[in-house]
């Protein structure tokens, strides 16, 4: 990254700025245990959660100003016998 100075508030300049975008490789990702995978731009770092309901993964990309978010969400389909067609139809994900 490097820093970019605005001069008043310049809107021109602003828009110009903003739409400066600075490419960035794409590499695999693919959980501990093998379930996803996802092509990000760096390795995602795990989100502490007390109750460990969620695992969420997240990778900050600084240089865009963006990030990505990988969440893993617990649905206990199996232990409630309910088929993957079912969870879907709920709107949560299939574990």
């Amino acid at each position: 990254m490097r820093p970019i100075r605005m001069l008043d508030w310049d809107a021109v300049q602003k828009d110009k700025i903003n739409r400066i975008k600075v490419p960035v490789p794409f590499t695999a990702y693919t959980s501990d245990d093998g379930f996803y995978r996802v092509d990000i731009p760096g390795p995602l770092i795990k989100q502490h959660d007390e109750v460990q309901v969620l695992d969420r993964r997240q990778f900050a990309d600084m240089a865009n100003g963006s990030y990505y978010l990988v969440t893993r969400v617990k649905t206990h389909a199996a232990f409630l016998g309910q088929s993957e067609e079912e969870v879907l139809k709920t709107g949560q994900p299939v574990l």
